[in-house]
């Protein structure tokens, strides 16, 4: 019989992904399964890593769960007592032994962001990265040797209601928050037998008590800071002050990843650009000094980065230039970040994230994000933005006002992805019915959004192909796919937008949208999962 790890961390399969080596690809776990196959899902836009198929150990894994990972080490705890096991392996890693699993999780209820502007918009089953969850959870080996049950992760907060928690998923503890003080103390309790708690609200860590991972990352993802403290109603990283790591401890994580096969890896910090500040205005020599620390290190390279901030970029301007002339960019040798737009409206910015422009003020916001989009094009970068749909108190001249932004934007090299509001951050203590509260306006933005980023679909995969993990075939036929689908839906937007100008109705994905004789949504008839429901 498998006696087991003590310790089993793991996460659902959408996670344990390395996206074929490019993990913006990863945003598709948020899609409704079924919009494409399962098996073309699973082996070109989320492959498996790599499995130790003896115990179930997963090769490369999330950063948080490293992160996790290291900490029980230093807590005390074994190097053979502690596992990340890939979840389709959980058979291997569980036995009699075992007294803790414990689950990182993105969206596990399918309401956060991405999901919810999908499944809302779209219709359709259940999002990848919910479904595969929701099949985590319920695994039967869970239930043969009945260990305690841990789930933390962003998603966490979805879980806080005890009958979801409990009856539903048969969870023993939510961890919300930083987790890296918790868990030692945590888990030899339940590695005792003794009672846990039903929530544990970590309090946020000190970045020493951050440790380096002892094993490769999901693309090489390297932790170099944490928190924002721009103070955005909707974001959780925004309302804890940021933190950054000694340069030393993150070469610390790159030479990890690169003892383990990796060449290229990935920054990651909800604002790369501020690393090493200590107020609102960018630190520029700190940044640069860790650039070239990484680009610097044996066995690197490529670095690319995930976030980043209009606001930082503007009140920089030459830390851009500076850090692609250290990394030799060029028009085919580019790299991209997520960064927050959410809004065109100064009113809004200024009622919901008046931390998000500065130092400027919330009137500049416009032109902040103009400058920044064009510093960032002439650096050879591409910003990948997202914008909020239904924050509380918007009007149809807050929609006006972003939709004019994006038709500026439309002449730059950047995407831009509509979402809609959900309650997290303070905005848990708001209204964000959108759903409930669609405006025409919305649509309008919604498909004109769309617009501009499908059209940068095709170049995009051409130039980021060279670095994807599939065959010359495979490349081929995916470029022919992106091309048709690409065109269809661009047809499909113009279909929509002439139907919505005369008043008539139209489909978004599984959704009929209807437009009164006074300019107003009169309703949202879903023929998928969603139920209909009546807007004003």
């Amino acid at each position: 019989m498998n006696a087991g790890y003590k310790i089993v961390l793991t996460a659902d399969r959408t996670l344990m992904s390395e996206y074929a080596g490019n993990i913006f690809f990863g945003f598709s776990a948020s899609a409704p399964r079924g919009f494409l196959p399962d098996w073309f899902y699973f082996h070109f836009l989320c492959p498996s890593v790599s499995v130790n198929r003896e115990n179930g150990e997963a090769f490369y894994a999330p950063v948080g769960l490293r992160k996790i990972e290291a900490k029980l080490l230093e807590c005390g705890f074994h190097r053979d007592e502690v596992i990340i096991a890939h979840p389709d392996y959980l058979n291997k890693a569980i036995g009699r032994e075992t007294k803790v699993v414990s689950i990182t999780t993105f969206d596990p209820l399918g309401i956060g962001p991405v999901t919810s502007t999908f499944s809302n918009l779209f219709g359709g089953d259940k999002a990848y990265n919910t479904y595969k969850f929701s099949e985590l959870i319920k695994k039967p080996v869970l239930k043969k040797y009945h260990p305690k049950v841990v789930v933390g992760g962003p998603g966490a907060w979805q879980l806080m209601n005890e009958c979801v928690q409990k009856v539903f998923f048969g969870i023993d503890t939510v961890v919300l928050g930083e987790a890296e003080n918790t868990v030692g103390p945590l888990f030899k309790d339940a590695v005792a037998g003794k009672p846990l708690p039903r929530l544990v609200k970590a309090i946020p860590v000190g970045v020493e008590d951050i440790p380096n991972v002892v094993g490769p990352t999901i693309c090489g993802l390297v932790e170099v800071s944490r928190g924002c403290g721009r103070g955005c109603d909707f974001c959780n990283p925004a309302l804890t002050q940021l933190k950054s790591r000694r340069i030393d401890a993150i070469l610390e994580d790159v030479k990890v990843n690169v003892r383990h096969g990796r060449d290229s890896v990935i920054l990651h910090s909800e604002d790369i650009f501020r690393y090493g500040a200590t107020g609102i205005y960018p630190n520029q020599q700190s940044v640069e000094n860790l650039f070239k620390a990484v680009l610097q290190t044996e066995g690197v390279r490529k670095v690319a980065v995930s976030h980043g901030a209009f606001a930082s970029i503007v009140s920089a301007p030459t830390m851009l230039p500076n850090i692609s002339e250290m990394m030799h960019l060029d028009k085919r040798n580019w790299r991209g970040y997520q960064v927050g737009l959410e809004t065109g409206s100064p009113r809004l910015l200024k009622n919901h994230m008046a931390g998000k422009c500065k130092p400027f003020a919330p009137e500049e916001w416009p032109e902040v994000v103009r400058q920044a989009t064009g510093i960032s094009n002439d650096a050879n970068w591409f910003p990948v933005s997202t914008l909020i749909i239904g924050l509380p108190g918007e009007t149809s001249d807050d929609i006006m006002k972003t939709l004019e932004l994006a038709d500026d934007l439309a002449k730059y090299q950047i995407m831009i992805y509509p979402l809609l509001a959900v309650p997290t951050g303070r905005l848990s203590e708001k209204d964000c019915t959108v759903k409930e509260n669609l405006l025409p306006e919305h649509v309008e933005l919604f498909l004109r959004c769309w617009e501009i980023s499908l059209e940068l679909w095709p170049k995009t995969f051409k130039d980021i192909s060279g670095g994807l993990r599939y065959s010359f075939i495979e490349k081929a036929m995916l470029r022919t796919l992106l091309n048709i689908g690409v065109s269809w839906s661009l047809r499909k937007i113009q279909t929509c937008k002439s139907s919505f100008q005369d008043k008539q109705p139209f489909k978004i994905g599984k959704n009929t949208f209807q437009v009164s004789n006074q300019g107003k949504l009169m309703s949202v008839i879903s023929t998928g999962s969603s139920s209909r429901y009546e807007g004003g």
